[in-house]
């Protein structure tokens, strides 16, 4: 191992927070005060903010070398074995005055190195991402999913009055050894009798389901390809020998088969083909950073995890266009690839049952994201509505530009949930901007500490802050509320006097002046979203009080201080407004509709029972005096 010191000027005397390895799929947020002598290993990225700002050190983009951080106690860049390298050809420095804009400029530095690279903003939008949907694996036992399951599951979710959008049949349907090895390309036989094909048609022509997704890891399946089955008489195989996760005795050291390079691509054009004839709409590929488990020179290593991504995207795009999920995937090297995907998990599974887990993955997701979003989209995993902190998760995943998909088990889904975050249980309702974890928390343990965790998203009309209590429920003070004052500077916006605030929480608005600031006290698993917009003439929109993301795809026409006002509103429910000098009226589906006052003076709401344009005619400050 080669070990090439931090440039001169890098602060490594100050809090930081860095990326490094959870376990073989995943990597976690880690803090601390500061960086030398943390022990920090095997590490992706480094912020670390000074009095002169923040700087970002990122690496894990070389072609063929392993490139890693650790601190013992200085930082370092560890580059794996062989001709030597120079530092700039292994790692970024760079610095700005936000962590965001520092991440960016880490971004582009490692756009500039990787030929080909495309950051997220310069790719193409999946489908699946704005449907609600429901996913098979908390659904049932692990691995234990049926078709007669599935099957009964949407007959259930008719029955209430709900049918998912888009499905993703999960680990557990593909035909398999029991040690974990794949015999064909088909679904089991006796767990789906009838073959896949007609499942889906099933969920689709009876059901009315959208979009059908299924599960594969990027090796067939967990210990890749049965050596006695069709499949590596019809594609050439390797082997190797190592530890997929030293935790688990089932996956300890043992011969794996695998793919040869030169037939992974075939491997997938045929199998995809079979997909796409079957109706599946888009693939979840997972296991994808057990690769050093399936490749037995580790010399190749880097080379070979890049060049499986290389072949990966080109197959998935020609199938399934863009609507591809990238799942344990968190190595820099595919992270970086000129072909990392679109969408990305952004952390550790979701655990139901375990609030404590669920406040360090709400933590950890939101974090990730801030580096993951700057190449794909994140996905912050599958939840339950019907556990005890499913609002948390809900508006965590709302707020966080994630997916919203359930795993309830049949007939087990809570509605409220599904229209607080979707418009008519169908279209997810979120802001168009991913979120910023704010500086005052981003280089803390949210987890460790008791310091809420802040989200600041919205769009061009409305600013959001998402506060959340993700200190761990386990510690004994954990019962205290954790209370901290919040301001408009904390949106990211000082660019009006007066604001018009309303709390999800509470279902309480009220009016800031910038500079103001309230209070926010919530205990274990407690959030509120704040949606905050400027007061710039007699009428100001806020949003639809029943959704997460109140003030989302709402749209104005007409000049501030006109005394009427078009508004496109996207979805249904109690839309609330700001209109200090008197009730205004409604025109809409050509009656004229009256406002009603709320217990907050100068609010008022309308109940639209349909999407649509609407005119709302208000009295301006001079026809009110008159």
């Amino acid at each position: 191992m080669i070990q090439i010191p931090f440039p001169d000027g890098f602060p490594t005397k100050e809090p930081f927070l860095a990326f490094a390895s959870h376990n073989q799929w995943w990597w976690a947020p880690r803090t601390g005060p500061r960086l030398s002598g943390s022990g920090l290993t095997d590490a992706v990225l480094v912020l670390v903010r000074d009095a002169g700002g923040y700087h970002v050190a990122a690496t894990g983009f070389h072609p063929t070398k392993r490139c890693r951080f650790h601190s013992n106690p200085d930082p370092v860049v560890d580059v794996s074995d062989g001709p030597a390298v120079d530092l700039v050809d292994c790692a970024v420095f760079v610095s700005s005055d936000t962590p965001a804009k520092a991440l960016h400029a880490a971004a582009r530095a490692i756009q500039a190195q990787v030929p080909g690279l495309r950051l997220r903003g310069e790719k193409p939008y999946p489908d699946y991402r704005d449907l609600l949907g429901w996913c098979t694996w908390e659904a049932f036992p692990h691995q234990q999913v049926t078709a007669a399951g599935v099957e009964e599951a949407l007959r259930a979710f008719s029955r209430s009055g709900w049918v998912p959008p888009f499905v993703i049949l999960d680990d557990g349907w593909l035909d398999a050894e029991d040690d974990g090895a794949l015999r064909s390309f088909e679904a089991h036989p006796a767990k789906f009798p009838d073959g896949l094909a007609e499942l889906i048609r099933q969920a689709k022509e009876t059901y009315g389901v959208r979009m059908f997704g299924i599960w594969h890891t990027l090796h067939g399946y967990w210990q890749g390809i049965c050596p006695d089955s069709r499949l590596a008489k019809a594609y050439p195989l390797r082997c190797a020998e190592a530890a997929l996760y030293p935790d688990w005795e089932k996956w300890a050291d043992r011969k794996r088969w695998s793919l040869e390079p030169e037939s992974f691509g075939r491997f997938l054009r045929d199998w995809y083909e079979q997909l796409t004839a079957a109706g599946v709409d888009f693939v979840k590929v997972d296991s994808q950073a057990s690769h050093s488990a399936f490749v037995a020179d580790r010399e190749s290593l880097t080379a070979d995890i890049r060049r499986h991504q290389e072949e990966l995207l080109p197959v998935v795009t020609s199938a399934f266009g863009d609507n591809y999920l990238a799942c344990m995937c968190h190595l820099p090297e595919i992270l970086t690839s000129p072909s990392p995907g679109n969408s990305w998990r952004a952390s550790e599974d979701y655990h139901p049952g375990e609030p404590w887990f669920t406040q360090w993955q709400v933590w950890a997701s939101a974090i990730n994201s801030q580096w993951i979003g700057e190449f794909a989209w994140p996905d912050w995993d599958m939840f339950r509505s019907t556990d005890t902190h499913a609002w948390f998760s809900a508006a965590a995943r709302v707020l966080g530009g994630s997916p919203v998909y359930l795993s309830d088990q049949p007939g087990e889904i809570d509605r409220a949930v599904l229209e607080a975050c979707s418009r008519d249980a169908q279209i997810v309702h979120r802001y168009s901007r991913l979120p910023e974890v704010s500086a005052a928390c981003i280089l803390r343990d949210c987890h460790k500490e008791r310091v809420l965790l802040r989200l600041r998203g919205g769009d061009d009309r409305v600013s959001a802050l998402g506060i959340f209590h993700c200190y761990d429920a386990r510690q004994a003070d954990a019962a205290e509320p954790i209370v901290e004052a919040v301001s408009i500077q904390d949106f990211g916006e000082e660019t009006a006097k007066d604001w018009v605030v309303f709390s999800f929480r509470d279902q309480r608005a009220f009016l800031v002046r910038a500079g103001e600031t309230w209070q926010v006290a919530l205990r274990p698993l407690e959030f509120d979203v704040f949606s905050a917009v400027p007061v710039r003439g007699p009428l100001t929109v806020i949003g639809f009080t029943g959704k997460l993301a109140a003030g989302a795809g709402i749209v104005e026409s007409g000049e501030p201080q006109e005394e009427a006002r078009d508004i496109h509103l996207p979805t249904t429910g109690r839309l609330l407004i700001y209109q200090p000098t008197g009730r205004p009226i409604m025109h809409w589906a050509g009656r004229r509709v009256s406002a009603t006052p709320r217990a907050e003076t100068g609010f008022f709401e309308f109940f639209i029972t349909q999407p649509g344009t609407v005119k709302i005619e208000f009295p301006s400050p001079q026809t009110a005096k008159q």
